[in-house]
């Protein structure tokens, strides 16, 4: 593998040496050889692009996992969100729900808003720990550092 510099763009490619060799002369005498400092710089902007991806997916994974409530395990979805914060609108005395096995489960307002705070605060905590995670890896100066950057 060798890391080359266009001239126009100073841009960092990888070639298989034997794939580079084969490009006519007009292409190659458009790119120079990368510096160790270059090829270093690209291959740690490479690491943090694919831990904030990684982290991404985390996050989307998270924002809807379901939540414990009174030892049941109810669905965070949006839809599941939007039906809980109509339901409290409607006020009605109970509601039939169902948690995330089918069971049915009588639930009252209280109910419901203790589940949407819930969600709210699982949602707040999962926004915070990105925003944390996303300043880690933009001040990791080292790929071994943006390696050990984890959810948890």
């Amino acid at each position: 593998m060798i890391y080359l510099k266009e001239k126009q763009t100073n841009e960092i490619k990888t070639f298989e040496v034997d794939n580079y060799l084969q490009l006519s002369k007009n292409i190659r005498d458009q790119y120079i050889e990368a510096t160790q400092e270059e090829v270093n710089a690209e291959l740690l902007q490479e690491a943090k692009n694919t831990k904030l991806q990684k982290i991404e997916e985390i996050k989307q994974n998270s924002l809807y996992a379901p939540i414990s409530y009174n030892g049941r395990t109810f669905f965070t979805t949006e839809k599941a969100n939007s039906n809980i914060l109509g339901a409290i609108l409607l006020d009605q005395t109970s509601y039939n729900w169902r948690d995330t096995s089918g069971n049915l489960v009588i639930l009252n307002v209280t109910d419901l808003k203790n589940l949407a705070a819930l969600i709210a605060a699982q949602r707040g905590a999962v926004y915070n720990n990105e925003a944390c995670k996303i300043i880690e890896v933009h001040n990791a100066t080292t790929i071994e550092e943006v390696e050990s950057i984890t959810w948890q």
